[in-house]
């Protein structure tokens, strides 16, 4: 099991499990980026900020579990 690691100066380190097996194609893309920087936005109690990769669709949903780190295509 491979976890991230996300800092943020408001919410402190947060460690995030990467679920490779559900979406493996997504995941290398990510984790061939890392690390980057991410700015963070806060809506509701949902994080949001921008991801330095592009990927196509790979097993989308539309809701997320508590703790989920998902991915939006750009647009």
């Amino acid at each position: 099991m491979k976890y991230v690691i996300i800092e943020n100066e408001k919410i402190g380190e947060v460690k995030a499990k990467l679920l490779i097996d559900k979406n493996p194609k997504t995941y290398q893309v990510i984790w061939d980026a890392l690390p980057f920087k991410v700015n963070l936005s806060r809506w509701g109690e949902e994080l949001y900020g921008d991801c330095p990769v592009v990927i196509p669709a790979e097993n989308s949903q539309k809701e997320c579990d508590v703790g989920d780190v998902g991915y939006w295509m750009r647009g």
